[in-house]
């Protein structure tokens, strides 16, 4: 079991999962049937190099989904989303606000290479997918695969104040950072994300909720650049902690790789001595079986 769990990005086995989620008859016997939940990712993977055949679709229905997305625990174990009111919907990227200053072009590439697979399933493409377990067949077993459309938190904008403190005092001793682009145009000057959260978000009147991208960055700035809409999964009375400032769309810069963490979320906060997954913040969307 633990050759296969390094096979894959994603591995949980279904009595894990199923003690963790509570489900419909019909998606814990689909689940129940496989030999383990993997990565929407790495099921596409096997099925493009034909080590896979695609096998059944369940769409979640929205009590199945809340169920799912309020067993979601932060880097603590509490369930933030236990209270929240969870709907699905459509939204344009352009009124989404970003938590991560980049989307890395590699993984657009790899989403947007995965419509084909999802086009399997009768999805005209990952844009317009619902949130479902997904099964395939391969050389090795049979596996299940959960996907969830992006998650939007809608949160008073009061709440991004601490990560923004966090963000005022790394600026007073560093200036900027640069994030790796192939065109180098990746340099983000600190204090100016400062001066436009503060003057764009917090001190504006006209704005008392922000709409902040907590999962699906990549999947959003594609459907962006192709300009149609998203769905998505909205939530409104989340209990976590914002990660850090909000960027607009229009300021996320495409990467050659991965920043540290710290660029990659600006005014999040790591506890001295613990790993970022222990970031205030940070979601544990993988408990569930949630390629985050």
């Amino acid at each position: 079991m633990e050759v296969e769990r390094k096979q894959f990005k994603l591995f949980l086995r279904p009595e894990e999962f199923l003690n963790r989620v509570d489900c419909s008859s019909a998606i814990r016997k689909l689940i129940e049937d496989t030999d383990g939940i993997i990565a929407p990712k790495d099921m596409g993977r096997m099925v493009s190099s034909k080590e896979g055949t695609p096998g059944m679709k369940a769409v979640l229905k929205i009590g199945e989904l809340r169920e799912l997305i309020r067993s979601i625990p932060d880097n603590s174990g509490k369930e933030v989303y236990s209270k929240a009111t969870i709907r699905t919907g459509e939204i344009s990227q352009s009124l989404v606000l970003n938590y991560q200053t980049f989307a890395q072009g590699d993984k657009i590439l790899s989403i947007y290479k995965l419509n084909n697979f999802f086009r399997h399933f009768d999805f005209a493409g990952m844009a317009n997918a619902e949130a479902c377990v997904l099964t395939c067949e391969g050389k090795r077993g049979k596996y299940a695969a959960i996907y969830v459309p992006p998650i939007i938190e809608y949160l008073p904008k009061e709440t991004l104040q601490e990560p923004l403190d966090n963000l005022i005092r790394r600026a007073e001793h560093e200036e900027s950072i640069t994030l790796p682009t192939s065109e180098g145009n990746g340099t983000i000057y600190l204090k100016d994300v400062v001066r436009d959260v503060t003057q764009e978000i917090m001190d504006n009147p006209e704005i008392k909720v922000v709409h902040a991208l907590r999962d699906g960055t990549h999947r959003a700035s594609l459907t962006n650049l192709a300009g149609t809409t998203l769905h998505v999964i909205e939530i409104n009375g989340s209990m976590a902690m914002p990660p850090s400032v909000l960027r607009n769309t229009s300021d996320i810069v495409i990467t050659t790789e991965k920043p540290k963490l710290e660029d990659r979320f600006l005014g999040i906060r790591i506890e001295q001595g613990k790993p970022e997954a222990q970031a205030v913040g940070w979601l544990n969307l993988k408990y569930v079986g949630i390629d985050g």
